[in-house]
C-alpha cells in the first residue's frame, strides 16, 4: 500500500489513529500530523507557481537567464513574487530583474551576426551581396 493510499485510509476513518491492517502502519496523532505536513510540502513543491520569462518559459532556481542587464547570463539564485511590478529573479549578488524581461535564450550580438555571415561567405553559401543582406536583416532583429 502506498503512502498516499495509507493517508487516504486515515482521512476516511478506516482504522482511525489506532488500529490498522497488515499493510498499514499504526500512527499516533502527532505522527499523522507530521505525515500530512510532509505530503502537503511535497504537493506544494510539485505545484508551486513559477514566474515565466519573456518567452513564456517557467523560470526555476538554478536556471541561466539573460536580459539587457545580464547579457552574458546569470544563474537564478532566488525568486520573489510581487503584486505591484511583477515577479523578480535574483542573481547571487542580490541584483534582480523582472521575470518578464528575462529569457532562457542568449540574445544574439552584432559579433554573432557578422561571424555567421562570414562563415557562410567562407563556405560559399552566400556571396558578398547575400552577406550584406543577411547582416542588414539580422542586425535589425538584434536592434529590436
Amino acid at each position: 500500500m502506498s503512502k498516499l493510499e495509507s493517508l487516504e485510509k486515515l482521512r476516511n476513518g478506516m482504522g482511525g489513529y489506532g488500529t490498522g491492517d497488515n499493510n498499514f502502519v499504526t500512527l499516533k496523532k502527532e505522527a499523522f500530523d507530521r505525515y500530512c505536513d510532509a505530503i502537503q510540502e511535497e504537493v506544494d513543491k510539485a505545484y508551486m507557481r513559477l514566474p515565466v520569462d519573456a518567452d513564456g518559459v517557467p523560470i526555476h532556481v538554478g536556471d541561466v537567464v539573460y536580459s539587457k542587464i545580464w547579457p552574458d547570463g546569470v544563474m537564478v539564485y532566488e525568486i520573489s513574487f510581487t503584486d505591484n511590478d511583477g515577479d523578480r529573479v535574483y542573481n547571487d549578488s542580490g541584483t534582480y530583474c523582472l521575470s518578464g524581461v528575462c529569457s532562457h535564450v542568449k540574445p544574439r550580438t552584432v559579433e554573432d551576426v557578422i561571424g555567421e555571415a562570414l562563415d557562410k561567405y567562407d563556405k560559399g553559401i552566400i556571396g558578398r551581396e547575400g552577406m550584406a543582406e543577411m547582416c542588414a536583416k539580422e542586425l535589425r532583429m538584434v536592434g529590436e
